[in-house]
């Protein structure tokens, strides 16, 4: 038997001793908190982190319009040490949703290492291996940033000038954990408004959404994130300044 020197783990030949000696190779790489929280905000939108089948350890993948190119190059700025240091790369996939059926769309991609500092949170996120919107997910979130983040990822501003969030297909026990967070953490009142798909492929869904309207929460929420909003995403926000 071999025993690994790191972590204790016992091989039976020098192949898979080597093999899993270079498992380790990354445990050096730490996630710092600004990392940190830009992740868990951007995990409740846009970004994916799962582990890959030949992988011990999660990775980060994220991808997004190529319009949006400057706000995926901000988070290959800030994440940059976890990646392998491959620029972001642009990438077609043909549309499946709504009126935008069959049209290709260009987009581009960045994917971090599988890396053991993002254990903890695909465990948070991803414990039974699907990502669940939890209380104790939302409760490590506590930097305005990782709010920005989420709504630059999944954000905008309703023709009302009200703020609204996409939350897709999420259970309701997720829809009220977010729209308590909001109001526990951030104390900013939301409203949740449900709606059937009017697309006759997906007429069974029912897609959520969270809504701030209220002046007085309206100003709070641009007050938290605004410092955050890169300029490519101030459209999401400045028609807010004129409360």
């Amino acid at each position: 038997m071999r025993t690994c020197i790191i972590c204790g783990e016992e091989y039976n030949n020098n192949l898979a001793i080597a093999g899993h000696m270079r498992s380790h190779k990354h445990d050096h790489v730490l996630l710092t908190e600004l990392q940190r929280q830009v992740i868990l905000g951007s995990l409740l939108g846009d970004m994916s982190i799962c582990i890959r089948s030949h992988c011990k350890s999660p990775n980060i993948t994220v991808s997004q319009s190529t319009v949006q190119t400057e706000y995926l190059m901000w988070k290959y700025d800030t994440l940059w040490n976890l990646t392998t240091g491959t620029k972001p790369h642009i990438f077609s996939q043909l549309s499946d949703f709504g009126t935008g059926s069959n049209k290709i769309n260009y987009m581009i991609r960045f994917a971090t290492m599988a890396l053991p500092c993002l254990l903890p949170i695909h465990e948070l996120v991803r414990g039974d291996g699907n990502k669940y919107i939890s209380k104790l997910w939302l409760n490590e979130i506590i930097d305005p940033i990782a709010l920005a983040v989420w709504y630059m990822d999944d954000g905008c501003l309703s023709s009302k000038a009200s703020v609204k969030f996409a939350l897709g297909l999420m259970s309701t026990e997720e829809c009220f954990a977010l729209q308590e967070w909001m109001s526990n953490r951030w104390d900013i009142g939301s409203y949740i408004l449900k709606q059937k798909s009017t697309n006759q492929r997906y007429i069974h869904n029912t897609y959520s959404n969270l809504f701030i309207s209220s002046k007085s929460n309206l100003r709070k929420f641009r007050d938290l994130v605004e410092p955050y909003i890169i300029p490519s995403m101030r459209y999401k926000i400045d028609k807010l300044n004129y409360l």
